[in-house]
């Protein structure tokens, strides 16, 4: 460019010429394995190579739940999956920015894949059903916990029942139609009970949302829970002695505080059990690595002081009873039944089942009331639908129906409230023991 200077001034001229710009060179970066392998907790070493050497090399994973990197390229495998495992340098003055990455692919060798040496879990075999839709797998395996036992078919000898990882009724897995073991029928001797653990084989499926077996599925094995003498049930004795049987070899733990006992807590069972009051005895049994579910037996001690008035829904309770119409109160005796809920249909009563119904979830139910100074020592709820939630300083006898609910050793109340819980709370009778 070419510039005059104004009129009348001494001429000046200015010449400049424009200059090449620097340019910044891109550095080589790359792995020598685009994809590699690794145990879980294991590590592999997967180094970078960078051109020029002396430029400064970062690394990432894209699942550290799956496997984590460190500054010096080395991978630790966490737990079965891949990840993304990226090596990159930020660039300066001189370089650009460049990034390299790989697949790591991260293998558990103990891994569950339900054969008969490594049945699934039931956790696993209901992803492994799920991932199967309309299909189905023969000759599968898995293990878990009698969690809701079945009647026999007397048609089939035949019984369905669910297992659960942990014995809970959440997460169920159904064995539908099953045989014993080697195929042979159920009888009632040698049928399923609450918290036996099992290893069970059959045709895996998906069927209406539910994880199955197929029918015609066997039992592989069963480690059996304890067996208590006498059942749970009332004494008006002083004293009460309680045994606990399991298998041969098998160590029993127990406690009688309302919690689980496990393969390390709980007291370790050597003798008769004997109780003097109102009691829930809770017990696993233990062989060869295998822990039974938690059985639950509840004594009651029957005080010659302790009343119990029961409430039959629809027939007493020194109330009307309507059908479709809403019922406040009912009074046996010197107990009070009150609705709780405000929910329209909260508290209603229907002839077709005799039940008085909660609908709101978690805030509608039934509060019991005994006169001041008196505790509540036990309460039997009859429910054809909703096991209503377990109330603090209570513990629950089971998930079927008759539910009982007795008061734990430093619970001393005249009132409690039973709501609603997962599913609408249908009661049908109602049988309170205080003292």
């Amino acid at each position: 460019h070419t510039f005059t200077s104004p009129k009348n001034s001494p001429a000046v001229f200015l010449k400049l010429q424009a200059g090449a710009v620097p340019q910044k060179e891109t550095p080589e970066l790359a792995f020598s394995n685009p994809t590699t392998t690794v145990n879980v907790e294991e590590t592999v070493t997967n180094i970078a190579t960078i051109n020029p050497s002396t430029l400064a090399i970062t690394y990432s994973s894209s699942d550290e739940d799956v496997a984590t990197v460190s500054n010096a390229g080395v991978v630790t495998g966490v737990a079965a999956g891949t990840a993304t495992i990226t090596a990159s340098f930020a660039g300066d003055n001189d370089y650009n920015a460049v990034s390299a990455s790989y697949i790591i692919t991260v293998i558990n060798p103990n891994a569950n894949d339900g054969s008969a040496e490594k049945p699934y879990t039931v956790s696993e075999a209901i992803s492994v059903a799920e991932a199967l839709g309309s299909d189905s797998q023969e000759g599968v395996y898995v293990k878990g916990i009698v969690s809701t036992t079945g009647s026999i078919n007397s048609t089939y000898n035949s019984v369905t029942y669910y297992i659960s990882d942990d014995g809970s009724t959440t997460n169920q897995f159904q064995a539908y139609s099953g045989k014993y073991i080697d195929g042979a029928v159920f009888t009632e001797e040698n049928n399923l009970k609450l918290g036996d653990y099992v290893v069970v084989c059959g045709t895996l499926k998906y069927y209406k949302g539910q994880a199955e077996f197929d029918y015609n599925n066997e039992v592989v094995s069963v480690f059996r829970a304890p067996s208590f003498d006498p059942d749970e049930g009332t004494f008006t004795t002083d004293n009460l002695s309680v045994v606990i049987t399991a298998e041969s070899g098998a160590t029993i733990r127990y406690t009688t505080d309302g919690t689980n006992p496990t393969s390390t807590t709980g007291s370790v069972y050597s003798t008769t059990l004997v109780i003097s009051e109102t009691t829930t005895v809770k017990a696993i049994a233990i062989k060869n690595g295998l822990v039974s579910g938690v059985v639950s037996k509840v004594y009651t001690k029957n005080n010659t002081s302790a009343i119990t008035e029961t409430l039959v829904v629809g027939t007493n309770g020194n109330t009307t009873w309507s059908n479709g119409v809403k019922t406040a109160t009912a009074t046996v005796g010197d107990v009070t039944f009150t609705a709780l809920g405000s929910g329209g249909n909260d508290g209603k009563y229907y002839s077709s089942d005799n039940s008085w119904r909660f609908y709101t979830a978690n805030s509608s139910g039934i509060k019991i009331a005994v006169p001041s100074g008196k505790k509540i020592t036990s309460v039997v709820i009859k429910w054809k639908t909703g096991i209503p939630v377990t109330p603090s300083g209570f513990t629950a006898s089971g998930t079927t129906s008759p539910t009982t609910y007795t008061a734990n050793s430093s619970t001393d109340v005249n009132e409690v409230s039973f709501v609603r819980g997962s599913a609408n709370f249908l009661a049908q009778e109602i049988a309170v023991t205080y003292e």
